[in-house]
């Protein structure tokens, strides 16, 4: 009796180059210039999907005039967006998209998901609507991370608290805040966002000097903020600064045959040159 002939060869793990580009989640308190923060220093140019508020992104403007932006409330406006974002990506127009914020876009989202699975006596059933949500905020963070681009999600941290407790029908529900949870996202998926990331960091503001306040990224595991980091080691404090976080994570890879072939053709802060592109681009929501 012959074996079974496997259809792919293994590869070395020394042929591992590293992920090319940012999938970084960035969470934080409410007002801490979270936006400002991660839009002025990514690596330009930048296209924003806001879904927070329309007036949102006006303290950015303090700071960074050269972003392209739309404002979007629904599920098909966000699917629009990131054809957007596909296209602008396609043409060599961005090299970020920050999706600002994931907390912002969740009450609509849950909205449309249960109005969408109401029972036939027209009552809300969790039990339908939950799949939806889930499968929609899914599929909505997967087709960004198929963008040739950094991707940066920017999502408010809120203690509304909880621990898991059980509902009347005894089902175990998921922690609403502690290590490893995205608060303010709807049944399993608070649980399951944070981990699709390749690095999770918590935003602080710190007095750090009479009237001197600074932006920090943290990247470790402390308390109940559960952040965490693939690309680089260790518990740290960073500058709040997404091009500098970029830098290091280039740097803390482990020496190797592909991190030296990562650092040289991998992951790059320096923005793409505009090209025309051949095809003409139709998107459904006008960029401003």
């Amino acid at each position: 009796m012959t074996g079974l002939v496997a259809k792919m060869v293994p590869f070395s793990a020394d042929d591992m180059e590293g992920p090319k580009y940012l999938r970084l989640l960035v969470m934080g308190f409410n007002k801490v210039g979270k936006s400002c923060a991660v839009i002025s220093t990514a690596p330009k140019p930048v296209y924003v999907i806001n879904s927070d508020q329309p007036d949102a992104l006006e303290p950015v403007l303090r700071f960074d005039r050269t972003f392209k932006h739309n404002y979007i409330d629904s599920s098909q406006k966000m699917s629009d967006a990131i054809e957007v974002a596909r296209q602008l990506v396609k043409e060599e127009k961005v090299s970020t998209v920050v999706w600002d914020t994931l907390s912002g876009f969740s009450p609509n989202l849950e909205l449309e998901a249960f109005a969408s699975t109401l029972t036939g006596e027209g009552k809300e059933d969790g039990r339908r609507a939950w799949p939806v949500y889930r499968k929609f905020l899914r599929g909505f963070i997967g087709r960004l991370f198929k963008l040739k681009c950094h991707v940066v999600v920017v999502s408010h941290y809120l203690d509304v608290g909880g621990g898991g407790e059980d509902d009347k029908d005894n089902n175990k529900k998921v922690a609403k805040t502690g290590p490893g949870i995205v608060p303010m996202l709807g049944g399993a998926s608070r649980a399951e966002v944070g981990g699709m990331f390749q690095d999770v960091v918590f935003m602080e503001k710190r007095l750090t000097g009479p009237g001197v306040e600074k932006r920090f990224f943290v990247t470790g595991i402390d308390g109940v903020f559960g952040p965490g980091c693939r690309s680089m080691p260790g518990n740290m404090d960073l500058p709040a600064d997404v091009s500098e976080f970029l830098k290091r994570a280039i740097e803390g890879r482990l020496p190797s045959h592909g991190a030296t072939k990562t650092a040289t053709n991998g992951v790059s802060t320096k923005p793409p040159t505009a090209a025309r592109s051949t095809v003409a681009a139709k998107p459904m929501v006008k960029v401003v």
